[in-house]
């Protein structure tokens, strides 16, 4: 009787580094795809407002040949 009553306390006391491990595990593997989603994130910040800088440029480009073809068309007469 008293043999069966200490192997189940082995039993209980030797869970615990099992769960420790696979709970440790569990987080190391969160931080690590949370590092990845933040690199993307930046990634595709720096992208995005990289191309929103662009677009300025190529609006004020646009704006400017708009100007400079409403100049030449109304130096055109109406008529024609």
């Amino acid at each position: 009787m008293a043999l069966s009553r200490r192997s189940g306390q082995r039993f209980q006391a030797s869970i615990w580094p099992g769960f420790v491990d696979a709970m440790t595990g569990l987080l190391l593997v969160l931080m690590f795809v949370l590092t990845i989603f933040m690199v993307v994130q930046s990634v595709l910040r720096e992208t995005i407002s990289g191309q929103e800088n662009e677009l300025d440029v190529l609006a004020g480009e646009v704006a400017a040949l708009a100007d400079a073809l409403g100049g030449w068309n109304s130096a055109a007469p109406r008529g024609a």
